[in-house]
């Protein structure tokens, strides 16, 4: 006797696969935010290890150089002074077809102390637009790109002069979380005329970096991975802050770059004293005990 048994058919009903894709969308709703988080987690970190890198170089400077570090600006040597809100060219080199002049360019923050550091990349952040320098002819991808800029109250300044060294910001993203290709800066910078000086013997000036240059709008944001920015501080410590919340807050004088911030970490404004006749930020004043 044979008995023959229905065949089963082969592959999925229609609403077995809509199940299934239901399933994995579901679980794609869930699981994409938790990776995008941990991407940017590993970003934030690499960005720590990073400044930490770049202020042990700025440290490493000062203990051959009479505990003094190194200048801020691009010195002018045509005047004795300083350019000042002048980018730096990175490498010396890398912009002379733009008329920067390498020997100049040499003595400037980044390039000073690239021998302690010895790769201009760990001055950038990831995961943060890029702004590129416009130039005929010159082709700057092959160049290095900076987020963090020196804190220039710091030039030539001692560094056992600085009071609250744990407290005390050395780097940081002063020009905007964003990568510059082929230029660093320096923020706040000392304005001293035509002479070279370092502080207390001349003005600081805090810069807002702006897309446009448009004084009526906000800076470029200073937050990168999160609510915060990286900083590094002058015992050589690097910290994630949380700084930058909206609105103006005069409190904010002794404790963060800026007193006013805009929406996503866009700065605004400061607060300057006039001490001995010259304009300060207290903030960036070194010998603040606080």
């Amino acid at each position: 006797m044979n008995t023959k048994f229905p065949r089963k058919p082969l592959g999925f009903t229609l609403i077995e696969l809509l199940v299934v894709i239901a399933i994995i969308a579901i679980l794609a709703a869930i699981l994409f935010p938790v990776f995008a988080r941990a991407k940017d987690a590993a970003k934030k970190v690499q960005s720590i290890s990073n400044a930490k890198q770049s202020g042990m170089s700025l440290i490493l400077y000062t203990a051959d150089w009479d505990d003094r570090f190194s200048g801020g600006q691009t010195p002018n040597f045509a005047t004795g002074g300083y350019y000042d809100i002048i980018p730096s060219a990175v490498p010396a080199d890398g912009l002379a077809a733009l008329g920067y002049k390498p020997e100049e360019e040499s003595l400037a923050w980044a390039n000073a102390t690239q021998p302690y550091r010895k790769s201009y990349d760990v001055l950038g952040f990831s995961g943060v637009p890029e702004v590129v320098p416009s130039g005929a002819g010159v082709d700057v991808s092959r160049l290095p790109s900076t987020t963090l800029t020196f804190n220039g109250a710091l030039q030539h300044y001692s560094q056992t002069g600085i009071a609250a060294v744990s407290n005390y910001v050395l780097m940081w993203p002063g020009a905007g979380a964003v990568r510059y290709r082929g230029v660093s800066y320096t923020n706040p910078y000392m304005f001293c005329g035509n002479t070279i000086c370092s502080y207390p013997n001349g003005h600081l000036v805090i810069v807002v970096f702006r897309e446009n240059q448009n004084n009526l709008e906000p800076g470029r944001s200073q937050w990168s991975h999160g609510n915060g920015m990286t900083v590094v501080m002058a015992d050589s410590s690097a910290k994630y802050r949380l700084w930058g919340g909206e609105g103006h807050r005069p409190e904010r004088e002794l404790t963060e770059p800026y007193v006013n911030y805009r929406a996503n970490g866009r700065p605004w404004g400061t607060f300057y004293s006039l001490q001995n006749g010259f304009l300060r930020p207290r903030f960036w004043m070194p010998d603040r005990e606080q």
